[in-house]
């Protein structure tokens, strides 16, 4: 009995040592599977833990935030101008691109609301503006399905501005609210252009109504130092006798400009104002659903 006890203390001491799997070991030696290095009992590390997704959850967090920021600046602008685009809110209207198929109901609309920008703009231009890049930037206005307005504008100055080259409105439409209604829709849709700078646009001194109509949307007069930025590097294209008679009419006309940059800066102070009341707003009602 006592020779079968040494053989068995003899063989447990040639064993090999039982492999480490546990948190921690001595001097950290070995493969060590769990949470820490060296040290009693592998302490945990208190340093927070931050998952591997966390940048691309901020960036699309901060997509969110400018989104619902552009969101609220176009919402700022149909509501700055609520007092002239609802006027009649039962009489609906919406938007049209201009094609291939209604240049001629282009031809007819401006014959008849602005003759005279008419015969200034040849074929050639109406088809510029008939592509997929400037379908934004010219479209109809519809009653129905009647057309009653349009504005045609063209892109100069390497595409940093545009020329307002005609905004009219039927006659017997006009004084409803659609002229205001139309100019929104264009301002709206130049806002959302981030590299648009200004919309530029030529009106005859003696139309005081016409004037005051584009005030009332930030249009400002320039200097007569300026005034030939309006058809810097644009794709009109005149005979020689329309030249003379732009010429002529150039003498006894304004230039008016709507900044841009300056109307984007005070709509997005308005989108934070907005933003911020809504989050307090929300704020407010859970502490009130919290203590209730």
């Amino acid at each position: 009995s006592i020779s079968i006890i040494y053989i068995l203390l003899v063989s447990k001491s040639k064993m090999p040592p039982p492999k480490n799997k546990g948190k921690g070991g001595k001097g950290g030696k070995g493969k060590q599977k769990g949470k820490g290095g060296g040290g009693a009992g592998g302490a945990k590390s208190n340093k927070p833990h931050k998952p591997k997704d966390a940048p691309k959850q901020q960036q699309t967090h901060a997509k969110q935030h400018q989104e619902m920021l552009h969101s609220k600046m176009l919402d700022s602008i149909t509501d700055m101008y609520k007092a002239f685009t609802g006027t009649h809110e039962h009489m609906r209207t919406f938007f049209g691109i201009f094609t291939k198929h209604n240049q001629l109901q282009l031809r007819e609309l401006m014959k008849a609301a602005t003759p005279r920008i008419n015969q200034q703009i040849d074929d050639k231009f109406l088809k510029h503006t008939q592509n997929d890049d400037n379908r934004d930037l010219n479209q109809f206005i519809f009653l129905g399905d009647i057309v009653i307005g349009a504005f045609v504008t063209e892109l100069i100055n390497n595409q940093k501005d545009i020329n307002l080259t005609a905004f009219c409105i039927l006659p017997y439409f006009r004084n409803f609210g659609f002229g205001s209604r139309l100019m929104v829709h264009l301002i709206t849709n130049c806002v959302s252009r981030k590299k648009l700078n200004s919309i530029l646009l030529r009106i005859n001194e003696e139309n005081k109504k016409g004037i005051a109509f584009f005030s009332r949307f930030g249009f400002k007069p320039l200097g007569k130092d300026e005034n030939e930025a309006l058809l810097k590097n644009g794709n009109t294209k005149l005979s020689s006798k329309e030249e003379k008679t732009k010429d002529a009419e150039a003498m006894n006309c304004v230039v008016m400009r709507l900044d841009l940059r300056l109307y984007r800066s005070s709509l997005l102070v308005l989108a934070k104002k907005q933003l911020k009341e809504e989050s307090a707003t929300v704020s407010t009602e859970h502490v009130n659903d919290v203590n209730t």
